[in-house]
Order: C-alpha cells, then sequence, then structure tokens
C-alpha cells in the first residue's frame, strides 16, 4: 500500500466515524428522553418497558459511545483499540435495543430505532461483515426468543422483517459509502498528479526560458569576451573600429540578458496577475528598447482580467522580441504596439515604418524557421496562439500581429 493509499484509507475512516458519531448521539439521546419519559405512567404503558430497564439498557450504550468516542481521539481511527472499543460499541447498542424490544412485547418504537442504528452501520464502508452478521444474527436470536421463551409468532415475523430490512441497509449503504469513499480516492489521486503535472510543465518552461533567453545570451557573451582578448593591445590599435562593433554587440547582448531574466523574475513573483498591470510593466520595459531617434507609441485597451504567469511572461518576451527586432533591423523612426485583451485571447501588435522586408524575403525567412520571427512563432505555438506578419502602414516596414489565448493549452 502506498502512503498516498493509507492516507485515502485514514481519510475514510475518519470521515465514516464522525459521520456516525451524529447520528449515536442521536440515539444516546432519544434513548435518555425514552428514559425520563418512562417515569409517566401512559409513556410507560405506551413502551411496555419499565424506568429500570431502560436505565440500564440506556447507560450501557451511553458508556459503550463514550468509550469507543474517547478512544477515537486518543488512539486513532486506525489503532487497534478503537476497532474493539467499535465492536463493543456496535455489539452493546443492538443487545439493548433487542433486549428493549423483547421486553416490551415487540414494540415498533425500538424496532425503528434498531433500523436507525443499521442506518447508522451502512454509512461505515470498513468492517461491513461484522455488521451483517450483528444486525442480521441479532435480529434472527431475536425472532428464535420472541417465538420459543415468550410465545409470541407476530412480534417473532416483526423481528424477522426488522432484520430483513435492517441487512438491506447495511449492505446497499456500506457498498455505496465504499464506492463514494473509491471515487474520493481517486478523485484526490487524480488531483495530485495534475499539480505534480503543472509543477514539473512550469519547471520546464522557466528552465526552457532561462535557456533560451538569459543562457543563450550568457554564452554569446563569452564567446564574444574571448574574441576580444585574443585581438588586444597592438591589433587593437589597427582594427578598432571592428572591436568598437564587437563591444557593442556585448553591450547589447548583456542589455538583452538582463532584460529577459527580469521578464521571468516579474512573472514568477505573482501566480497571476491582471491584464492593466501586465500592459504598464511590458509598456515600460518597451520603452527602454527604443534609442535615441525612434518613437514608440503604445496604445493600451484597459481591460478587468486576469493573466497567469506563462501567459504575462509570454506577452512580455514576445512584445520585446518584435520590437527589438523592427528596431535592430528596420531602422524605423516610429514604432507602434497595441495590446488588447479580450474574454478568449490577448492580442497584440506591433507595426514599424523601417526598411521591412520584400514577400521573397519573407518567405525566406520563415522557410529557414530562424530569427526573431521563428521565436515569435514557436512562443505562440507553445501557448496554442498564431502570429501573422505583413508590410507596415503605407508599404513600409512590418506588421507582426500576435494572439495568445486566456486558457493555458491542455497538458
Amino acid at each position: 500500500m502506498t502512503v498516498r493509499d493509507a492516507a485515502a484509507e485514514v481519510t475514510t475512516a475518519v470521515d465514516g466515524a464522525q459521520r456516525t458519531v451524529a447520528g449515536l448521539a442521536l440515539v444516546g439521546g432519544a434513548m435518555a428522553l425514552l428514559l425520563v419519559s418512562s417515569f409517566f405512567a401512559p409513556v410507560r404503558d405506551a413502551l411496555g418497558v419499565g424506568p429500570l430497564a431502560l436505565a440500564v439498557t440506556t447507560g450501557a450504550m451511553i458508556l459503550a459511545i463514550a468509550t469507543a468516542t474517547v478512544t477515537f481521539h486518543r488512539a486513532g481511527p486506525q489503532s487497534r483499540s478503537f476497532r474493539v472499543a467499535e465492536r463493543v460499541e456496535s455489539s452493546v447498542i443492538v443487545a439493548s435495543l433487542l433486549s428493549l424490544a423483547y421486553v416490551s412485547s415487540g414494540r415498533p418504537l425500538f424496532w425503528i430505532l434498531y433500523l436507525v442504528f443499521a442506518l447508522l452501520m451502512g454509512m461505515l464502508p470498513a468492517r461491513v461483515p461484522f455488521h451483517m452478521v450483528l444486525i442480521g444474527g441479532g435480529a434472527l436470536l431475536a425472532a428464535l426468543a420472541l417465538a420459543i421463551l415468550a410465545r409470541d409468532p407476530g412480534g417473532a415475523i416483526v423481528a424477522l422483517v426488522s432484520g430483513a430490512f435492517g441487512l438491506n441497509f447495511v449492505y446497499i449503504l456500506s457498498r455505496s459509502a465504499q464506492r463514494l469513499a473509491a471515487v474520493s480516492a481517486e478523485r484526490e489521486r487524480l488531483a495530485a498528479e495534475l499539480g505534480a503535472l503543472r509543477i514539473e510543465e512550469e519547471r520546464r518552461r522557466i528552465a526552457r526560458d532561462l535557456h533560451d533567453g538569459v543562457a543563450g545570451d550568457l554564452t554569446a557573451l563569452t564567446a564574444q569576451i574571448d574574441s576580444l582578448r585574443e585581438r588586444r593591445d597592438d591589433e587593437v590599435a589597427r582594427d578598432a573600429g571592428a572591436v568598437e562593433a564587437e563591444l557593442e554587440a556585448v553591450s547589447e547582448r548583456a542589455a538583452r540578458g538582463v532584460d529577459d531574466l527580469r521578464a521571468v523574475v516579474w512573472a514568477l513573483r505573482e501566480e497571476a496577475g491582471s491584464w492593466n498591470d501586465t500592459a504598464a510593466y511590458t509598456a515600460s520595459r518597451l520603452a527602454q528598447l527604443c534609442p535615441r531617434g525612434v518613437e514608440l507609441r503604445v496604445e493600451v485597451e484597459a481591460a478587468e482580467r486576469s493573466l497567469d504567469g506563462a501567459l504575462r511572461l509570454h506577452v512580455v518576451r514576445a512584445l520585446q522580441e518584435s520590437v527589438r527586432n523592427a528596431v535592430r533591423h528596420g531602422a524605423p523612426r516610429t514604432v507602434s504596439v497595441s495590446m488588447r485583451c479580450d474574454s478568449t485571447a490577448v492580442l497584440v501588435e506591433v507595426v514599424d515604418d523601417g526598411a521591412g522586408m520584400d514577400a521573397a524575403t519573407l518567405r525566406d525567412v520563415e522557410r529557414r524557421q530562424v530569427g526573431g520571427l521563428a521565436n515569435l512563432r514557436r512562443r505562440a505555438a507553445e501557448r496554442g496562439g498564431a502570429v501573422r506578419v505583413g508590410v507596415g502602414a503605407g508599404g513600409r516596414g512590418l506588421r507582426v500581429a500576435l494572439q495568445l489565448p486566456i486558457a493555458p493549452p491542455a497538458p
């Protein structure tokens, strides 16, 4: 048995015991009320039992119930002592009710209490054979006593019918309780597995984001620094322009790595965040990507919606990639970004007025699946979204539109 199965079994035992406590308290309370009422002659005549018999049986029942309850809380539902106490409790209650039914010459009230107790036993999915023997065997003994000792065939028939109903109650309800316990355990198992899958998927996503972004930039930085180290001293003087270009590339990669790391950390701070906060943060990050001479125009449509951490990171990094590509390759004067969120998806668009690409070049870039556009398509595919690329306004630059569903893809 696994730890999870053992925990489910303990939970089932505790739930069953707690459900039964209230019912046993009602039985004990009913018996105590009958004891008090039996001091009145009309009630005593109707019951067919005197105060002494009621006092003895009620005291025995309450003592058995109290003993089982104390054992449950001190030793636990899985302990041997509680299992013994519970069997003694059930046996005392059955014996008390059958004794009262016999003494009262088969009065229906005690058989009704007997059936109520059978219902309570049926709510416990464990120890079903013992409960069935107790309920059925007790009723059979009572029927034999009524037929042979009391010479009351009518009472014996009532005892047999009550025993048959009691057996049905125990069998049907216990089977239902067992199925319910199995369904509950399976639900808990599936919930635990789903939680583990989500954690694993999140771990892989974080690792992938760090590997593709920060780790890649740091690796490139290391290579460029090694190259610069090899070309120092006199070669630096002869090739100052090339060294300056490489230093600029190092600075750009370092900034991009820091920017990516900040985005990952920001997305991980909270499990979910609002669309408005996501749009505001994204706009602030995009403003740092546009150098002097490039105007950034951001249009945001406010919406009261919540986005999970993975989607927020997708939005930030997709827009960073699009704006960075536009600035680096298109030499635009203006980059326009629009962001909106409806009930089903996040819709973002980046339009620049730079050099852009002709249709043949764009087809070749998409065919080779390299560069920024390939990264965008991969990011959109991970979320189940789509990317559209076309010519910008007035036939200049590029227009990149990205759609990301609000609902995460199925694991």
